[in-house]
């Protein structure tokens, strides 16, 4: 009996007893070249993607500026030559992906205007400088990636996260292997922060972790590959709960349900996320039995950890393999809820997106208004149980940022000069602890739509890209990308995750990645036309934008470094090379100043701090140094000018401002009792 076989539209037929990757004759022999082209970019395409997440994990997080700004130069600067060059496939890019191109250069082209008017020259450059370097990840994602090569992207993204949240496991199981950093000497060594140095960083991070294995495992064939990417959900559940993050938890959540929402084996992968959650609960309680362990004092109990951790990864391995073997995946869920159309797709997005927003605002009153220092005694698992903390005040502080200038906002990068200012801690805060909150108060409302469209439309954009090709075998790793994008979304709306460049790469990669998997090929254009000419010069520009603040930062850096050695004028010629890397900076002038004071050259340092407050008035360390320098100047009347300014700015300083101010007017004490320079 014949049966006849229902032909694909767009898929030629093929022969029986022949593969895709097999063929017979001279066609063969044509395809050959071709097909050995689309596998150096698949490798390609996950070398990439694994060493740019490794890297960015592994130089803490990626928040120095010069480790960032290094990216985004490589980035742009690849993007350029690419293109100039002709090395990259030629993809089309469907509406929604346009739309996001066009909301992200908004967002770009509105933190650039900003410079007109804000308050800091130099951080708002350097926020000019980040948000391009989110660009870059995008343009060269959507301009190398296509249906041919993004499930390996998405396996080098996967790949790399996965592994960077097995070494913040072992690192805290066996601490001993590893050097104590900074953050964990300053801060204590209670919540898991390595190799990120930041808790709620690494946490969001081990919430995106844990969405990319559960998409995978929800559909791979592969049975061992499928049990070792279930295997790896309760290691990133045991680090997520070791940072104590709530935020974190709720990314989690939020990252899990959205990969069972679209999955097309939903019912796979609800069985998969409640093995993973119960696994993961098992090992916590393992955790809670050696006090060593959960609070990081040492690495006692390591060993318990580790083969309970062993235990449940086998079993979580052993399930996945029985749901494959057993059929649970059936045929593909329908997922057509999700056909409506892009418009209405984005409109969805955007509302989901402000809703988080809005959730944000109204919550923080509900949060009670404590120190943000992690406790260093008691149990640190006790605050996942509570709503203690510094967001109430620092939320109302960005919403009335937002009051003072709703139109144009103060300016990229000034949170925490108007922190200063607002406020009368003593704790001090560059960020808002908000992605939508912080842009509303530094961008005002235009960079507010802009950032949501941009947000909204990457969202939407990957969305249509899952209901293209749910029908396939590999719409599941879409679903985990897209769940992944979703918990960083979910916990930027409380945290600074827009500024941990690792986690913000993972996710915006995600979500591009996700974005091109139905893209198509097109026929390639030899010629150098307009439209490349512009992206090349785009890219130039781009990249160059990063160069001012990589070589400013580092000769300030140096200058602190051959100051501190006693190299003077070492360290006045690398301050001076760094005014002239950044002149419109205030920092590499302060930093000029403060050497000048140190050799005694008075005159110099006073006009130098003067350039340094001109290039930002409010910012409160500059009228520090003004008042040391007048102190050491025997100008007892400047220099309480000076510290009457500083007081304005920093209010939380206003007793040592007047201590200080008694002891001019008295001559007694020591008067340059201010021993916090800028620079």
């Amino acid at each position: 009996m014949n049966v006849a076989r229902r032909r694909i539209p767009g898929r030629a037929p093929r022969r029986a007893g022949t593969s895709p990757a097999v063929a017979i004759g001279p066609r063969a022999r044509d395809d050959a070249p071709e097909s050995l082209r689309i596998q150096a970019q698949r490798a390609l395409a996950f070398l990439a993607s694994v060493t740019l997440v490794a890297y960015l994990a592994l130089r803490g997080g990626g928040y120095d500026l010069v480790v960032r700004q290094e990216v985004g130069l490589i980035l742009w600067w690849s993007i350029a030559v690419a293109f100039t060059l002709g090395l990259l496939p030629a993809w089309r890019l469907d509406r929604p992906r346009w739309w996001a191109l066009a909301a992200l250069a908004a967002l770009v082209g509105w933190t650039a205007f900003s410079l007109l008017w804000t308050q800091s020259d130099e951080s708002s450059f350097a926020e000019l400088a980040r948000t391009l370097d989110y660009a870059g990840l995008i343009v060269l994602a959507w301009s190398a990636i296509g249906r041919d090569t993004w499930r390996a992207a998405a396996a080098g993204l996967s790949v790399g996260v996965v592994s960077i949240a097995v070494v913040a496991i072992v690192s805290r199981l066996f601490p001993s292997d590893f050097p104590t950093t900074a953050v964990e000497r300053f801060f204590g060594p209670q919540r898991l922060s390595r190799p990120l140095d930041y808790w709620n960083a690494l946490g969001c991070w081990c919430a995106m972790s844990i969405a990319l294995a559960l998409g995978w495992s929800a559909g791979l064939r592969d049975r061992l590959l499928r049990a070792a990417s279930l295997a790896t959900v309760p290691l990133a559940g045991a680090a997520l709960y070791l940072t104590y993050s709530r935020g974190a938890v709720f990314a989690g959540a939020a990252g899990v349900a959205a990969v069972i929402a679209l999955s097309p084996n939903r019912r796979t992968a609800a069985v998969h996320a409640a093995l993973g959650v119960a696994a993961t609960g098992l090992v916590v309680a393992v955790i809670r039995t050696q006090p060593a362990i959960a609070d990081g004092r040492s690495g006692h109990g390591g060993i318990v950890v580790a083969l309970a951790l062993l235990g449940v990864c086998l079993a979580c391995g052993v399930a996945a393999a029985w749901t494959e073997a057993k059929g649970l995946d059936g045929s593909p869920a329908s997922i057509r809820w999700l056909r409506p159309g892009p418009i209405a797709v984005a409109a969805l997005a955007t509302i989901a997106i402000a809703a988080v927003g809005t959730g944000v605002v109204s919550g923080a009153g509900q949060v009670s208004s404590v120190s943000q220092s992690p406790s260093r005694t008691g149990d640190p698992a006790a605050r996942l149980t509570s709503l203690g903390g510094a967001r109430s005040d620092i939320w109302a502080s960005a919403w009335r940022a937002f009051e003072s200038k709703p139109l144009t906002g103060i300016g990229p990068g000034t949170f925490g000069l108007w922190w200063a200012r607002d406020s009368d801690s003593a704790t001090v805060f560059k960020d808002a602890h908000s992605l939508y909150l912080e842009t509303l108060a530094e961008l005002g409302v235009p960079g507010e739509l802009a950032l949501v469209a941009t947000l909204g439309a990457l969202l939407a954009a990957a969305l249509r890209a899952l209901t293209r090709v749910w029908r396939e075998s590999h719409a599941w790793v879409v679903a985990g990308l897209v769940a992944a994008y979703f918990a960083f979304l979910v916990q930027a709306g409380v945290d600074w995750m827009w500024e941990s460049t690792a986690v913000a790469a993972v996710a915006v990669g995600s979500v591009a990645i996700a974005a091109a998997a139905s893209a198509e090929r097109r026929q390639p254009r030899p010629a150098l036309r307009w439209g490349r000419v512009a992206v090349v010069g785009i890219a130039v520009i781009a990249g160059a934008i990063q160069i001012p603040g990589i070589v400013s930062t580092d000769r300030v850096r140096a200058s602190a470094d051959a100051l501190a050695s006693g190299f003077d004028e070492d360290a006045a010629r690398l301050a001076s090379q760094a005014v002239s890397s950044e002149p419109w900076a205030a920092d590499p002038y302060a930093t000029r100043a403060f050497v000048e004071l140190k050799s005694g050259e008075l005159g110099r340092a006073r006009i130098d701090v003067g350039r340094a407050i001109a290039r930002e008035p409010t910012n409160w360390e500059h009228r520090q140094l003004l008042a040391r320098i007048d102190i050491q100047a025997g100008d007892t009347r400047a220099a309480q000018r000076a510290l009457t300014q500083m007081r304005a700015l920093r209010p939380a300083l206003a007793p040592e401002v007047r201590a200080t101010k008694r002891a001019l007017r008295s001559r007694s004490g020591d008067p340059r009792r201010l021993d916090r320079p800028s620079g």
